[in-house]
């Protein structure tokens, strides 16, 4: 499949836009790809979609929670050229996938593929800034940390360093 940084076949044309050539070969892209297959989502696209995952992840995606996704891709520098105008239509596309059979394990399965190995720990970090905006940690979201620790392949060393520095920047006073 010829794929291009898109999620959709419109991403590709744009590319690859050259008259005539361009919807040729989106055409071609099409036609070539698998019938269940997805492109995988960009780099951003991904580690948005692995914030999702952990906002959901108790069926209860809280107005903390989905702040602090946002304040994320402000923020930290992994997102200095992501287009912030897009991080609710990214997050809308994640829960449309989660919907589907497999939902779950398919986002996690995109998200390891699409974000490379040497950020893994930091797409960790960034989903276990979420999953601890709140203070509070339900079964669910220690289930979806593990699972995506799994998929990222995390070492406990690093996991513990996360969480550990996580912890101590969400201190207050009080």
């Amino acid at each position: 499949m010829i794929y291009a940084g898109g999620p959709d076949a419109s991403t590709t044309a744009t590319v690859f836009h050259c008259g005539v050539t361009g919807a040729f070969l989106s055409s071609v892209a099409a036609a070539l790809a698998p019938e269940n297959s997805m492109a995988l989502p960009t780099t951003h696209e991904a580690l948005i979609y692995l914030m999702v995952v952990t906002s959901a992840s108790d069926r209860d995606m809280t107005d903390v929670e989905l702040a602090r996704i946002g304040d994320v891709v402000r923020s930290w520098p992994i997102f200095e050229d992501f287009r912030h105008d897009r991080l609710i239509k990214v997050a809308q596309g994640c829960q449309k996938l989660l919907h589907e059979d497999g939902g779950l394990d398919r986002v996690l399965n995109m998200a390891r593929d699409a974000v490379p190995a040497h950020l893994h720990d930091t797409a960790y970090a960034a989903v276990f800034e979420v999953a601890s905006v709140d203070m509070e940690m339900r079964m669910e979201e220690v289930r979806i940390l593990q699972r995506v620790r799994h998929h990222l392949n995390v070492d406990a060393q690093t996991v513990a360093a996360i969480e550990r520095a996580t912890k101590i920047r969400h201190r207050t006073l009080t």
